[in-house]
């Protein structure tokens, strides 16, 4: 004979109220739900748009609609008199507890007449993710809730910043010196991958501050003029100073390791290239890898 009073939560734990089950991977979750489920019918009385089912993912919001729907069907299967004599007929604990509990017949009829009921209503049944009762909540009550009818939720806002950024991008760089976006264009930094993590990380610190501003013109044209500026003066000592630079690292090549010979002749030939033209051959990837070659911190 089974003992159900040594069984779980599905079996004693109370339907009033807020209960905690404690439970891990493979431990019956979603038996544990639908055992519940049925008793809320059963023993409470409530009609299937009166409960309310809600787990995390589409999936298991799926295998959930799926097992408690099989679970009302073989309960009701099993309360049926020629149904508990069949000889093929193999019930689980929980429909023999239920079986106890209900043995006179007037018992087992409404409880028969509750889980048909239950079942031939089942598509009222609100059995879903935490994503999905809100979207539900909001189009139902959008009048109330003054949102919009046509709200969505979304869980991954990737998309979202990603064009948020590209049209903001496209916007405000036609305001800006070409200069400026040519760095943005030639800098992975400044890629929309890029820019889309370093954003979601500050919504996700609570560190973004919203601002209306345009973009600033002004500063984008003291950017480009002091860039300019400095690209004039480097061009300048470039030009005068290369044969000094040059002999400088041609003496003393042994003090700077990986500079050999002949990897500075491509680089000399390549700084030649950058201060030929105009300050956007510096901006390039190209040029800013060069420059980096030579530069103090390398």
């Amino acid at each position: 004979m089974t003992d159900f009073n040594q069984k779980p939560a599905a079996y004693q734990s109370s339907l009033q109220g807020i209960q905690l089950i404690e439970a891990s991977a493979g431990t019956g979750k979603t038996w544990t739900l639908s055992a519940l489920f049925a008793r809320l019918i059963v023993e409470k009385k409530q009609s299937i748009d009166q409960i309310l089912a809600i787990t995390f993912t589409k999936a298991a919001a799926a295998e959930l609609r799926d097992r408690i729907r099989r679970r009302l069907m073989e309960l009701q299967y099993h309360l049926d008199d020629q149904a508990v004599k069949a000889d093929d007929y193999q019930p689980d604990d929980f429909c023999l507890y239920m079986g106890v509990r209900y043995t006179r017949s007037a018992q087992r009829q409404q409880a028969k007449d509750l889980l048909s009921a239950a079942i031939i209503n089942f598509d009222q049944a609100t059995i879903t993710t935490i994503n999905g009762f809100c979207q539900g909540v909001l189009v139902e009550q959008a009048l109330a809730s003054g949102m919009p009818l046509e709200s969505e939720l979304v869980s991954d806002l990737s998309p979202l910043i990603h064009d948020i950024i590209y049209d903001y991008c496209r916007q405000q760089w036609r305001q800006a010196e070409p200069l400026l976006v040519n760095y943005f264009l030639n800098h992975a930094d400044f890629g929309i991958s890029e820019l889309s993590k370093f954003v979601m990380t500050m919504l996700s610190q609570s560190h973004a501050l919203i601002k209306r501003d345009d973009f600033d013109v002004s500063l984008s044209a003291g950017i480009f003029r002091k860039t300019q500026r400095i690209f004039t003066e480097t061009q300048a000592i470039w030009q005068q100073q290369q044969v000094e630079i040059r002999q400088l690292f041609s003496l003393h090549s042994s003090m700077v390791k990986g500079y050999t010979d002949k990897a500075l002749v491509g680089w000399f030939e390549s700084m030649d290239s950058v201060f030929s033209t105009s300050i956007l051959a510096v901006l390039n990837a190209e040029g800013i890898k060069i420059l980096t070659r030579f530069s103090r911190a390398t």
